[in-house]
């Protein structure tokens, strides 16, 4: 299971610490509101998340960048 939001409240790691969660992908695309843009930045996401689980794992997707950070171990 995975949260896929355009909503960056996900961000806050108070009210949602990551390692709580199924796994997190928030877009920060402010100003690319083109559904086209929004797809292509969905695919770069899933291509560079690969087959990895994401349990705990939070997925920041940018315009141009993405940036997974991932629980430490135990």
């Amino acid at each position: 299971r995975v949260v896929v939001s355009l909503d960056e409240d996900f961000l806050n790691e108070v009210r949602f610490p990551p390692e709580t969660q199924p796994g997190l992908i928030v877009f920060r695309l402010e100003g690319l509101n083109s559904v086209q843009r929004t797809i292509t930045a969905m695919k770069a996401a899933l291509a560079a998340v690969g087959d990895e689980p994401l349990s705990g794992a939070l997925v920041i997707v940018g315009p141009t960048e993405v940036h997974i950070h991932r629980p430490f171990p135990g």
